[in-house]
């Protein structure tokens, strides 16, 4: 069996026009196959089994022809993007393959063509794909010579789309590059998929990208045949995204307040708050971020302010309250956390809450309402407005 990628260039010179053009193409051919079907048939039929492949790499793929050594008619197609030769039989007319019908299930020439698709352009479109993907550095051009499973899923040219994607998904052909570096390629087993449909916030993807994470995103053509060839891929998802921060916490203690507001987002978004254990993505509302921490952890705790028990009764705790100026959406969550079975750090601010907070924090009498104390005039004029009713014993260690 032999094998053979070559760069070609194509100069067109038009002398009556005056006009001069060129092309540059990528042409795979294969001669022979190991397979034993092919090598009996080829004996019987007095045929030389060989393929050949080729991509203009100067323009945009569109679609690609069918040559059995000459054109075939246009009519002739194989809905690929790239043209196909090879030594098919043809009918009396010379006009049309032959095929594997009811008619010619037993007819050896049908069978040379199924056997030419199945087992010799496989490899050779393979072969064809991964040279181009070596000099090429846009991934929208390597996808566009992808096959379309779609248009070629029906056709006598399927059986060409298992064993292709079966070496293509083996080798390095998914585009991946981190933020300001140049594209390289990767195996699906290295890559970590972002869904079709899902935009992840920058926060997200710095943070994943941080850790290690081969975050890509790929095209329809390629996502098509990912599903179509079965190979068993990860995407990304917020129990992932948990798991990696979790094991690089450094890839996102740098970030921002609000990219870890976007973080901490994506980390709630499936509702599995149990599994938030050891994130330091708690929003405080002095502005720092501390660990979400489940089991007993008295020291640790961290409370969440309601409409009943409002963040200024505790002027000098914001290192112990959640910011509860932080999108409503996530503060419900936080509050499922606090108010479910967790048991959990995080606790919804009550009156007996109030009432032991402020009898730990409350500074010595005689500085309260100093002009300079967070204790001040107005504090004490809202705290005696929100006492009433508030079952007043809970206050008596405050004395």
């Amino acid at each position: 069996m032999l094998s053979e990628v070559v760069h070609v260039q194509v100069d067109v010179n038009d002398y009556q026009t005056r006009k001069s053009g060129s092309s540059k193409w990528l042409v795979a051919t294969q001669v022979g196959s190991q397979s034993d079907e092919v090598r009996r048939l080829a004996k019987e039929l007095k045929a030389f089994p060989w393929v050949g492949v080729a991509l203009e790499t100067s323009a945009s793929s569109s679609g690609g022809r069918v040559y059995c050594v000459l054109p075939m008619p246009l009519e002739v197609t194989c809905n690929l993007p790239v043209h196909v030769n090879g030594t098919f039989s043809l009918n009396d007319e010379r006009r049309e393959l032959k095929w594997q019908t009811i008619e010619r299930r037993n007819d050896p020439s049908a069978q040379w063509n199924h056997l030419l698709v199945r087992e010799l352009l496989p490899p050779c479109y393979a072969m064809l794909l991964l040279a181009h993907a070596k000099i090429l550095l846009e991934p929208d051009q390597f996808c566009q010579a992808w096959p379309d499973t779609s248009k070629v899923t029906g056709t006598p040219w399927q059986e060409i789309l298992k064993p292709l994607l079966k070496t293509l998904f083996s080798s390095e052909v998914i585009p991946f590059s981190k933020p300001g570096g140049f594209p390289t390629w990767i195996k699906v087993s290295s890559a970590v998929f972002v869904p079709r449909g899902v935009t992840l916030q920058e926060a997200v993807k710095t943070a994943l990208v941080a850790c290690g994470v081969k975050l890509v995103a790929i095209k329809d053509r390629i996502w098509n045949a990912l599903m179509f060839s079965n190979v068993a891929y990860v995407t990304v998802s917020p129990s992932l995204a948990r798991a990696e921060l979790r094991k690089t916490p450094s890839s996102y203690t740098g970030l921002s307040r609000q990219q870890k507001l976007e973080l901490l987002r994506y980390c709630l978004s499936d509702n599995q708050y149990g599994d938030m254990q050891n994130l330091a993505l708690l929003p405080l509302a002095n502005g720092t971020f501390t660990l979400y921490l489940f089991g007993t952890y008295r020291n640790s705790a961290v409370y969440l302010c309601t409409a009943q028990c409002p963040r200024h009764l505790l002027p000098s705790l914001e290192g112990e309250l959640v910011d509860d100026s932080i999108d409503p959406h996530i503060y419900a969550k936080l509050n499922a956390i606090a108010s479910g079975v967790y048991n959990s750090n995080l606790h919804v601010l009550t009156v007996h809450s109030v009432a032991s907070l402020l009898a730990r924090v409350l500074p010595n009498q005689n500085k309260i309402c100093l002009p300079y104390s967070k204790f001040d005039m107005q504090w004490l004029e809202r705290l005696w407005y929100w006492i009433p009713g508030k079952a007043c014993i809970c206050f008596k260690t405050c004395r």
